[in-house]
């Protein structure tokens, strides 16, 4: 057991601001609600009394795996100050979400989940990506203060995920009577395919690109057709690379921003943001307003 004082961190807003698919949330009647998070071959079970963490990890475990995930390094007082002062509709976004961290969640795992949610629902991806870590990762086990035993499966390396038979068949679609959903869980599964088939030939490897400037970084990401738009490849550069100056434009985002605005969200984007080094920071505001309004908040179960 860890605990620590975080403030401008809250485990909540984070969690419901959807930016991964391996948070799952516990308790929920509980004064105390508790989370348990996965990432690589960890879990981490978290709760949190006002600006209080309380972890079920110990030191070093929290400062050598957990501090980065959660970009604790990061100043959020001064990010979200910084990020209000660029325009009002920007601090009404920082403000309501000022709890909210944008997490590294790494290149690989970065880019199953943009894959996994490219076209699809987060309860879709979600159940993909928890097929996808049974059938391929690792089997553990761990105490978790609270919730006892919990069985988990790592999230599974393209080398784990191709070195066995992983046509899903009818796991995931209907072949012969393909429904919507069905041609959609097809389009998912090629993309995994090209994805993992490039990263087992040599073809890709995020280590050899993770010092590349943003430019070239982004010229590198658009060679890869399982990114198939520009909202995937800046997706990756945020979450996956730490690239803090991206905005990840989707249809949605832009529909939300000319609502709430008036304004065309690309000249929206380019009048108040610009260059601005804080471009993740406000889309991850943004985006935890837009998902998430006063009044649905608490129902949210996912």
């Amino acid at each position: 057991m860890f605990v620590i004082d975080v403030p401008y961190f809250s485990i909540r807003q984070t969690f419901f601001s959807k930016q991964s698919l391996l948070w799952s949330r516990h308790d929920r009647n509980a004064d105390h609600t508790r989370y348990t998070i996965q990432h690589k071959d960890k879990l981490l079970g978290v709760a949190q009394r006002g600006n209080r963490l309380i972890l079920n990890c110990d030191e070093d475990e929290f400062f050598d795996y957990w501090f980065a995930y959660f970009d604790l390094g990061t100043d959020y007082m001064q990010t979200n100050t910084k990020v209000g002062s660029l325009q009002s509709f920007i601090k009404d976004c920082s403000d309501y979400g000022s709890g909210v961290h944008v997490i590294n969640s790494g290149a690989h795992e970065s880019i199953l989940t943009t894959i996994l949610l490219y076209q699809q629902y987060v309860s879709e991806a979600k159940k993909l990506m928890a097929w996808l870590c049974e059938n391929f990762g690792d089997e553990r086990r761990k105490i978790v203060s609270g919730l006892g035993s919990i069985k988990y499966y790592t999230v599974p390396t393209p080398e784990q995920i191709k070195a066995k038979d992983w046509l899903i068949g009818e796991t995931f679609y209907d072949i012969d009577n393909p429904t919507n959903q069905d041609l959609q869980n097809m389009l998912t599964m090629d993309l995994l395919r090209m994805y993992i088939d490039d990263c087992c030939n040599g073809l890709y490897n995020p280590e050899s690109v993770k010092d590349f400037d943003d430019e070239k970084l982004l010229m590198d990401l658009r060679m890869w057709d399982w990114l198939p738009t520009e909202k995937e490849r800046k997706r990756v550069m945020l979450y996956g690379f730490g690239r803090k100056n991206v905005f990840p434009m989707s249809d949605y985002a832009s529909k939300k921003i000319k609502k709430h605005t008036r304004i065309d969200a690309d000249i929206y984007i380019d009048w108040y943001l610009g260059d601005s080094d804080y471009k993740g920071f406000a889309y991850q505001y943004m985006m935890y307003k837009f998902i998430n309004p006063i009044e649905r908040l608490d129902k949210w179960v996912w």
